[in-house]
C-alpha cells in the first residue's frame, strides 16, 4: 500500500496536460497549481458548449509519480453540483482503480 507521505506530485505530466487542455476550444481557461488547489491542474470549460442550466463546468486533475491520480468533473447546476471522479490510489473502501459515480461522487458511491 502506498502511503500518502510517499506521494510526489508529477509536475511535468500536469504541466503537459495543462498545455494540452489549453489548446482545446472547449476550455476557457486553465490554472496550474492554483492557490486553492496547489496539487492540481484546473480547467474551466466554456459555457457555450453546455445547456443554459449549467453555470460552470470544471475539470480538475491531480497526478503523482507513483501512478496515483484523481480526476474530477464537476458541473454547477444553479447551486447544485453534479460530479463524478476517477481515482487510482490505495484505500480501504474499494479497489485501487475506482470511479465515484454521479451525481455526488461520494466515497460510498465508488465502484
Amino acid at each position: 500500500m502506498n502511503d500518502d507521505t510517499e506521494k510526489t506530485l508529477d509536475e511535468t505530466l500536469l504541466r503537459h496536460l495543462a498545455r494540452r487542455l489549453g489548446t482545446l476550444s472547449l476550455v476557457e481557461s486553465v490554472s496550474v497549481f492554483p492557490h486553492e488547489r496547489p496539487e492540481s491542474v484546473v480547467a474551466w470549460f466554456d459555457r457555450q458548449y453546455f445547456p443554459d442550466t449549467i453555470q460552470q463546468v470544471v475539470f480538475e486533475i491531480r497526478a503523482y509519480t507513483n501512478g496515483d491520480f484523481n480526476i474530477t468533473y464537476r458541473e454547477d447546476r444553479g447551486g447544485t453540483a453534479w460530479m463524478c471522479r476517477w481515482d487510482r490510489h490505495d484505500n480501504p473502501h474499494n479497489s485501487r482503480d475506482h470511479f465515484h459515480q454521479p451525481p455526488k461522487a461520494r466515497t460510498e458511491d465508488a465502484v
